[in-house]
């Protein structure tokens, strides 16, 4: 093995040497730190002076004050809601538009709704066995992966028989496919989409891009999502244990840059860091006929307790864009 060359500092080691300049780290124990890994201890010296002085970490300075006073002020909305009583997700029925869009929607607030596909045509028709004779033929890409909505693509191609076949199957590989109108297994929601209703005092009805037809087999558990809209998830067929966390825990958590974090939740998933006993954090099941409206902002995690059916919109009446 080539020997390190103690007269040279690579540039992980620089930047190691900033990342811990810009945490305020004592610049001794840097140094002591390069010189028990071999490094010159005059070349580590004036390498730390560099960084200390340089241009560049001095921007970077202000940005760390801007990110601590977001922190600090994140752990105050966090000390503030563990004042509340109020240890469970609300649970509502009949709720009004006002009433969702102010107790809810403006104050960044999950809540379940109760009832809501009473009046909705899959309500009372969507078993794995009417959905063959619909559309079972058609030929669907399935994730494999344990963590697929946004991450995984490890995917198998059958037909959408074959998949509802083994939905309920407690040997199956724990699976998951979705269907959208411009997106993943178009056809499916093509076909089935005239059945969906919607929540009129809440959503619009003129999504775009339409809703997304979610189906997964008994078992599945998705990665933890970091929300980047509002969505409502509208339980139609099984149930889902729904883990929420609030948006003032981001500093617990981590975000690839599409939206999952690499903390895992659940045995299941294994790898990853694992989920802080600090985190304050929610837990709700979501049964057929039910909806859970997850807001922008918000971790949740889903995970099927047995066979299931789900729909998710951001087609509401108020603005859903949010710039990052």
């Amino acid at each position: 093995m080539a020997s390190k060359d103690s007269s040279f500092i690579p540039a992980e080691r620089k930047q190691w040497i900033a990342e811990n300049v810009l945490r305020g780290c004592d610049v001794q124990e840097i140094h002591l730190a390069l010189c028990d890994e071999g490094f010159d201890p005059e070349l580590a010296r004036l390498e730390i002076d560099v960084a200390v002085e340089h241009p560049y970490i001095a921007a970077a300075r202000s940005h760390t004050v801007e990110l601590s006073k977001r922190d600090w002020l994140l752990s105050i909305r966090k000390c503030l809601r563990n004042l509340s009583l109020q240890s469970q997700i609300d649970a509502r029925e009949a709720i009004s538009s006002e009433d969702f869009l102010n107790s809810y929607y403006a104050s960044n607030t999950p809540v379940v709704l109760g009832d809501v596909t009473r009046s909705w045509p899959v309500g009372k028709t969507w078993t794995p066995e009417y959905l063959k004779q619909r559309c079972g033929e058609c030929h669907v890409d399935v994730r494999t992966t344990a963590t697929g909505v946004r991450d995984g693509r490890q995917s198998a191609q059958m037909t959408f028989i074959e998949f509802l076949d083994s939905v309920d199957s407690p040997s199956a590989e724990k699976c998951f496919l979705r269907s959208t109108k411009h997106g993943d297994n178009p056809d499916i929601i093509n076909q089935l989409r005239d059945e969906l209703g919607t929540i009129p005092s809440i959503l619009s009805g003129d999504d775009g891009n339409g809703p997304e037809l979610r189906f997964g087999r008994a078992g599945y558990c998705h990665e933890l999502i970091h929300e980047y809209s509002n969505r409502m998830h509208t339980q139609l067929y099984g149930t889902t244990r729904f883990l929420l966390i609030p948006p003032e825990e981001i500093r617990f958590l981590s975000d690839s840059g599409n939206g999952v974090s690499s903390v895992q939740v659940g045995s299941e998933l294994g790898g990853g860091r694992k989920l802080d006993d600090r985190v304050q954090k929610f837990e709700v099941h979501v049964r057929p006929g039910e909806a859970i409206f997850v807001p922008v902002g918000w971790w949740y995690q889903a995970s099927a307790e047995d066979a299931v059916i789900s729909v998710v919109n951001t087609d509401f009446h108020w603005p859903n864009t949010y710039v990052r």
